[in-house]
């Protein structure tokens, strides 16, 4: 991939898989604007520089919350206790 130490081959392809993945974003769904980002811990904040670097405005949304309300609400849902 262009890296002279292999150490540095798990964070360069992460690098080029997350950049991949905001390209093909950018083109399905258009420009850069607010985005809402559901994630977590190192790989989350990983994503959410990436996204401001593409000219994105991010709003980060714990994903561990997130699953555990939405948990929650479907035990609720299933048990009658809404």
């Amino acid at each position: 991939l262009g890296f002279e130490e292999k150490r540095q081959g798990a964070p360069r392809l992460s690098g080029l898989l997350i950049g991949s993945e905001i390209a093909a974003a950018r083109s399905l769904y258009g420009a850069a604007g607010e985005i809402v980002l559901l994630a977590s811990g190192a790989l989350g904040n990983l994503y959410q520089s990436a996204l401001v670097e593409a000219g994105y405005n991010v709003v980060l949304a714990n994903a561990e919350e997130a699953v555990r309300i939405g948990l929650a609400k479907a035990a609720a849902r299933l048990w009658g206790k809404e």
